[in-house]
């Protein structure tokens, strides 16, 4: 698994999935890797969280209801904010109850969006974080079917509603906001999942506005010495919040953080001073 520049542009000419962090290659690697010592450690604890929220997913009879915003359902909220986790360990253990957990609750996802309205921060705007992330790993898994209503919701919504908003609300002008912030990674990890899949049109201009955004925030949100300009709580969330999507687009080979953004590179450091 390699977060190089340009090592998974191959992925995305060939329109392969998984491709946003691994490959299927590396997929294999990390089965190996987690049969014995840390690895296997680090897998068993997924597996019992994860555990947890597959069990209330196959509680749940109405699923797009048990994730929206009124939902008394224990657990529901955060089968969503793992998704990406169970997607994980699905896949890796090619476990179908896994995987049909995750199936179901992104299949729900743009109903749960439609009944949820626009009066709050929604799954659109924000969702591509985790949905984006879960699609890609369990794309091979889903129907065909289920891969166009997701992949339409995601570039309707996620891509081209989201974008309209940033626009609205000036960019540019407060790129390092963490509002803003959040649509553009969940709007940028959108395009990066459906890009070349069937029935989504060109993306090369949602993408390369994206880039623009991607890179203002970086640039911006960093002091020389790599503290975060914003408070270093909510500032330090954010900065690992857009590693999301700066890592997956340097392995597709469109930006290099590290070397355009002094101040991504030094956060770290910054942090363990």
């Amino acid at each position: 698994m390699s977060y190089a520049f340009g090592s998974a542009r191959k992925l995305y000419t060939a329109r392969c999935h998984p491709r946003l962090h691994l490959s299927a290659a590396d997929l294999e690697g990390l089965r190996r890797k987690t049969r014995s010592g840390w690895g296997q450690k680090i897998l068993d604890a997924l597996r019992r969280k994860v555990g947890l929220y597959v069990r209330t997913v196959e509680g749940i009879e109405d699923m797009a209801e048990a994730l929206g915003p009124n939902s008394r359902k224990a657990n529901a909220h955060g089968v969503f904010a793992n998704l990406p986790d169970l997607a994980l360990v699905g896949v890796l253990d090619r476990d179908p109850r896994i995987v049909n957990a995750v199936r179901r609750i992104l299949n729900a996802i743009p109903e749960t969006d439609r009944r949820q309205g626009r009066d709050r921060l929604s799954y659109a705007y924000g969702g591509g974080v985790t949905v984006s992330v879960a699609y890609d790993l369990v794309h091979a898994e889903m129907e065909p079917s289920e891969r166009a209503e997701l992949t339409h919701w995601l570039y309707t919504k996620c891509v081209r509603e989201t974008l309209d908003t940033l626009r609205n609300g000036n960019y540019l002008r407060h790129p390092a906001a963490n509002i803003p912030m959040y649509g553009m990674i969940s709007a940028h990890l959108a395009v990066l999942a459906i890009e070349g899949d069937p029935g989504v049109p060109d993306l090369s201009a949602e993408k390369a506005e994206l880039l623009l955004f991607l890179e203002a925030s970086l640039r911006t949100m960093f002091g020389p010495e790599g503290y975060t300009e914003e408070d270093i709580g909510y500032g330090t969330s954010m900065a690992c919040l857009i590693s999301f999507v700066a890592e997956p687009a340097r392995r597709a080979g469109l930006f290099d953080a590290y070397q355009e953004c002094p101040g991504y590179t030094r956060f770290g450091r910054a942090l363990s001073v």
